[in-house]
C-alpha cells in the first residue's frame, strides 16, 4: 500500500457473522475478514477474501484475481483463487489440519471491537 492510509469497516449482518472490510486509496475493499459466531459463543475466522486491482483503476469491478481462504474449526483449511474473467478456479485443501487456534476470537463487548482488527 505504498504508506497509503489504509481505512477498515467492521459490520454485524443479521447472521451474528461479523465481516471485517479494509479499503485501498479508491475506497475499493481489498481485503475482508469473516468471523463467524459458533455454538460456543464465540467467533471464529471462518473465510479471508484477498482481491488484487488493476494499478490506477477506481472501478470497484476493476479486481483481476480474487484469493479465498476458508477455515473450518477442524483444522480443514481450503484456498481458491479465481480469475475474474475465467470460467474455472483453482482450489488447494490443506493435507492435515492446520493449527487454528488463533481464528477464535471472543464475542466483543458492545462498542469494543479491537480484537477483530489486530
Amino acid at each position: 500500500m505504498d504508506g497509503h492510509l489504509v481505512e477498515s469497516n467492521l459490520e454485524q449482518d443479521v447472521l451474528q457473522d461479523i465481516v471485517i472490510s479494509f479499503l485501498d486509496e479508491y475506497d475499493r475493499i481489498f481485503m475482508y475478514y469473516a468471523f463467524k459466531r459458533e455454538e460456543n459463543d464465540k467467533y471464529f475466522l471462518f473465510a479471508m477474501v484477498f482481491l488484487y486491482f488493476i494499478d490506477g483503476k477506481d472501478g470497484r469491478g476493476d479486481y483481476t484475481t480474487l484469493w479465498k481462504y476458508i477455515f473450518e474449526p477442524n483444522g480443514n483449511v481450503q484456498v481458491i483463487e479465481k480469475e475474474k474473467e475465467a470460467k474455472e478456479q483453482c482450489e488447494w485443501f490443506s493435507k492435515r489440519p492446520l493449527n487454528v487456534e488463533s481464528n477464535w476470537e471472543e464475542k466483543p463487548e458492545f462498542g469494543i471491537g479491537k480484537a477483530f482488527l489486530r
